[in-house]
């Protein structure tokens, strides 16, 4: 994960490179107001994503307080007083193996958004050095760096996935982007 500090909150960019070097690029921001000349309304809107952070337990990242961030949008109009971050509900990553895991959520509090619950198989993005340390090592070794980069539900969750950051003190950060429900 990259952000632009505290003056660009609510925004961050994600990289995950392949072993053959080819790198998947990822920018969480806002959408651009409607009232911009030239703007596509179709892609006008606020940004949606659902972030948190915990530590690895066995193969197990439990975030029983998962945040959302809405509410400003990109461009002349930005205003980072009006990004609303609020409690979203709890996310669990459990890890299957090297490449594979299973993402469950549950938004049902008086505070969530109204995701309900669900889970589904994920599936690492890219295969790279990361992933082969995995393999030699095992998916239980208490070492879990490998971990970072992106991970996706395949093409039945096509526009969707989600991206592990984990800092040398095991802290994991986590980013969900997906679709706002109907």
């Amino acid at each position: 994960m990259w952000w632009g500090g505290s003056a660009r909150a609510g925004e961050g960019f994600t990289l995950d490179r392949n072993a053959d070097g080819t790198t998947f690029f990822a920018w969480f921001t806002h959408r651009p107001p409607a009232s911009m000349a030239g703007v596509d309304t179709s892609q006008v809107g606020t940004q949606y994503w659902i972030t948190a952070d915990a530590r690895f337990s066995g193969r197990v990242l439990q975030m029983d307080a998962a945040y959302s961030a809405t509410g400003t949008t990109f461009g002349p109009g930005l205003r980072f007083s009006e990004l609303s971050i609020k409690r979203w509900g709890s996310i669990r990553f459990e890890l299957v193996s090297c490449t594979e895991g299973r993402f469950t959520w549950d938004s049902t509090g008086a505070s969530s958004a109204g995701f309900g619950t669900g889970s589904y198989t994920v599936f690492r993005y890219f295969e790279n050095e990361d992933t082969a340390r995995c393999r030699q090592r095992g998916v239980d070794n208490a070492d879990k760096s490998w971990v970072s980069g992106m991970w996706w539900g395949g093409a039945a969750r096509s526009g969707e996935g989600f991206i592990l950051d984990r800092g040398t003190d095991g802290t994991t950060f986590f980013a969900w982007f997906t679709h706002r429900p109907r």
